[in-house]
C-alpha cells in the first residue's frame, strides 16, 4: 500500500511496425523522506521524525552514530540519544529498499554556571549556560531581585534572602 495523495498512475504503450500495441500501468510514488531532516537536541532525548512518500512498510534504523532508533508507529521513527555530545544519522527505508537520512546533532546536557553563589545586596550577577540547545532564556523564579532574560544577568534585591533563577533552552529542557 502507499500512502494517500503521494502516487501517480502512467500508462506506457508500445507499438510493433504491423500496429500491435501492448499497454503498461506504471504506479509512481514519491520518494521516501524524513521531516525534519536534521534536528538538535540535549543530553538524553527522544524526538521524531515523520516518514512521508516511498511505498510501506517502512523500516527505521541507525545509520551511524550512537543512541537507539524504533518505528513508533506505521509513519514516524523515534530517536534517542545515548546522552553526551555527538552526532547520528536516522535512516528509514520503504518497502522497495529505497531510503531517506536525517541527522541529529546532540548538544550535552543544559548547565548553569554558577549553581550557587552567596553575594550581597545589590550586586549583580552573570549566569552563563553550558550544553542545551540555543537559544536561552533566562527567568527569576523566586527572590525581589530582577533578571535579564535574555543576558543572564541578575540583579540582587534591597534585602537579604534567597533567590532561585533558572535558563530554558530551545528544547524547554
Amino acid at each position: 500500500s502507499s500512502i494517500a495523495g503521494a502516487s501517480e498512475a502512467a500508462v506506457v504503450r508500445a507499438t510493433d511496425s504491423i500496429g500491435n500495441t501492448i499497454d503498461a500501468t506504471l504506479s509512481i510514488q514519491a520518494a521516501v523522506s524524513l521531516s525534519p531532516t536534521s534536528v538538535t537536541i540535549a543530553g538524553t532525548s527522544t524526538t521524531s521524525f515523520t516518514v512521508s512518500g516511498g511505498v510501506a512498510t517502512y523500516t527505521c534504523a541507525l545509520s551511524s552514530g550512537t543512541g537507539a532508533v524504533v518505528a513508533s508507529s506505521a509513519t514516524v521513527c523515534a530517536y534517542t540519544s545515548a546522552g553526551g555530545a555527538g552526532s547520528a544519522v536516522v535512516q528509514v527505508t520503504d518497502s522497495l529498499g529505497n531510503s531517506a537520512t536525517a541527522t541529529v546533532s546532540t548538544n550535552s546536557t543544559l548547565a548553569l554556571s554558577p549553581t550557587s553563589k552567596t553575594t550581597v545586596v545589590n550586586k549583580s550577577i552573570t549566569f552563563s549556560v553550558g550544553g542545551g540547545v540555543t537559544p536561552f532564556s533566562y527567568s527569576q523564579v523566586s527572590g525581589s531581585g530582577s533578571m535579564n532574560t535574555t543576558s543572564g544577568v541578575y540583579t540582587t534585591g534591597p534585602s537579604a534572602e534567597s533567590a532561585v533563577v533558572r535558563v530554558t533552552d530551545s528544547a524547554g529542557t
